[in-house]
């Protein structure tokens, strides 16, 4: 458990930086921010509790600042920066307000940034709503990006994104571990194929994961073996 868990606002976050890299030339497509704290140990343990609390959106809200505050966009290169958060979030009437300050008080290239979607089993059926479904339209007017997260790890199908329409996907290691979902795989490469979706495969821990992504035609791919969650990036892309 966290301690001082009963006050969210006093943990002192900061944020690990992983790369994600296009598999065939090793070139770095962009970065995944994770929120991290010296008072958890477990991660997930800063949502759960801020679930507990009814302070998710605060937290989500926090997190982004604290990339937004710390982060240089004025370098020659392009790469991208992915930023999770809740489909809660996304929906709270407070949101839309925020991005708007958000752009001005951070002068945010929105081209570079893609709100990456925490999905649980929880916050599953808002992924429905029209109101998220507007608010998504909402980001993409704004220039931002946009990805599903787990792919396969909360059972979403092509449904979903038909329904949403995503920048980004984000396929669940579990997809590629089990022999008999890795024709399931093929589907998804096929589907982003067709319609403009980058495919990003997580979990790439062993030479054998690569080599098996790359066989599936996966282009996009992130994981220990391409480089761990860091403090700052090797293209001094952090301050």
């Amino acid at each position: 458990m966290c301690s001082n868990s009963n006050q969210l606002d006093v943990l002192e976050f900061y944020h690990l930086f992983q790369p994600i890299y296009h598999l065939k030339n090793l070139e770095i497509l962009g970065y995944e921010a994770f929120l991290r704290s010296t008072a958890c140990r477990n991660p997930e343990e800063i949502f759960n509790e801020a679930t507990r609390q009814n302070l998710l959106y605060e937290t989500d809200l926090s997190s982004l600042n604290g990339v937004f505050e710390h982060i240089n966009f004025v370098t020659d290169n392009e790469v991208l920066l992915f930023l999770n958060i809740y489909p809660s979030t996304i929906i709270d009437e407070r949101f839309p307000e925020y991005i708007r300050q958000a752009i001005e008080r951070f002068n945010i290239p929105k081209h570079r940034v893609v709100f990456e979607i925490n999905e649980s089993p929880a916050e599953e059926d808002l992924l429905f709503t029209a109101t998220f479904k507007e608010r998504l339209h909402f980001l993409k007017e704004q220039g931002f990006y946009y990805a599903l997260d787990d792919i396969g790890k909360w059972d979403v199908s092509l449904k979903k994104l038909e329904e949403l329409k995503p920048n980004f996907v984000k396929l669940d290691q579990c997809m590629m571990k089990e022999k008999h979902k890795q024709d399931v795989v093929s589907v998804f490469t096929d589907y982003c194929k067709r319609n403009d979706i980058r495919l990003i495969l997580e979990g790439i821990e062993k030479k054998e994961d690569l080599h098996l992504a790359q066989s599936k035609q996966i282009v996009f791919g992130q994981g220990y073996l391409l480089g761990r969650p860091n403090k700052n990036s090797s293209l001094n892309w952090f301050i």
